[in-house]
């Protein structure tokens, strides 16, 4: 029986290496999405619109701690909304939900504020609050407070948003442990898989071209 060749093993170890990376890449690419790093004492908590109960949760555990008695909430774009309006038809905005469940949890009142916005992305989110931190400076230091899979990207949306607009902001993400994302085994739940995938698309599309246009 012939012995395979020096490039056939060649081949061999390169695939077999090949594989176990990939593997990894794959085990680890939940991971990798979370970024944690809420400091223990911030200027403001900026609240990104999404999934509303877990994200409340967690804004009110960090009110409760001291972290920061100011929270920034940019009002979501609700297109649907409009048309009902148009019919006559009331319905609750999830930014008006979100500050609901907020004040139900013992936040104050006074330590919430809404900006108007019709925001429909994290960087619309991030261009509004950019504009009023530049009226209204609270300070050099942010939490953003959004799902676990979201929160890289976050920082890195409004990290973007604060050195376009000459704004020297230490951004910090705080990712809710009531959210329902596992990381660990991202890969064997729809709508997990569903989230990292996207999470990854969009993490494409603002190195490739989000991050280099003009504010």
């Amino acid at each position: 029986m012939k012995r395979p060749g020096r490039k056939t093993i060649r081949l061999i170890v390169i695939f077999v290496v090949a594989t176990i990376v990939a593997a990894w890449a794959v085990h680890n690419a939940g991971y990798w999405l979370i970024r944690s790093d809420a400091p223990r004492h911030a200027s403001a908590m900026v609240v990104l619109m999404g999934s509303i109960a877990d994200r409340a949760l967690q804004v009110a555990d960090l009110y409760h701690n001291k972290v920061s008695d100011k929270i920034l909430v940019v009002e979501e774009g609700m297109q649907a909304r409009r048309l009902l309006e148009a019919h006559g038809v009331s319905l609750i905005s999830n930014t008006t939900q979100c500050k609901n469940l907020l004040l139900q949890l013992g936040v104050d009142s006074a330590d919430i504020t809404v900006l108007p916005g019709d925001a429909r992305s994290t960087a619309d989110e991030a261009r509004v609050i950019a504009a009023y931190l530049s009226r209204y400076p609270v300070g050099d230091t942010l939490v953003l407070v959004t799902a676990p899979a979201h929160t890289r990207r976050a920082a890195m949306i409004f990290g973007n948003a604060f050195r376009k607009a000459g704004l020297i902001i230490v951004v910090t993400t705080s990712p809710s442990p009531y959210n329902s994302f596992n990381p660990r085994a991202w890969y064997t739940r729809k709508e997990d898989i569903q989230q990292v995938l996207f999470e990854y698309i969009k993490l494409a599309a603002f190195w490739g071209v989000e991050r280099w246009k003009s504010s």
